[in-house]
């Protein structure tokens, strides 16, 4: 009879649970959005795209607490404002 082998998580499913773990982290490090200041309704923000540049996904300089609202709304394109801050 054979056992049954564990089935081991994908690598996108640690990377999904690594991201999670390390958005709770900024934010709670950050505490209010880098650029209005708002403590309420944050989500973690690149600097550098976690796309273009993987190398930087989990690189605490990189990232910073933002709230939603302005981070979908006019952060990207807008590294201008992001840049000064």
């Amino acid at each position: 009879m054979k056992s049954k082998r564990k089935k081991l998580p994908t690598i996108q499913r640690l990377r999904k649970k690594l991201d999670y773990e390390f958005n709770a982290y900024i934010r709670a490090r950050d505490k209010k959005c880098i650029l209005s200041g708002d403590t309420e309704d944050l989500c973690c923000s690149h600097y550098y795209d976690k796309g273009a540049s993987p190398f930087l996904r989990w690189d605490e300089r990189n990232a910073h607490a933002m709230s939603k609202s302005i981070h979908y709304r006019n952060h990207p394109g807008k590294g201008a404002d992001y840049a000064l801050w």
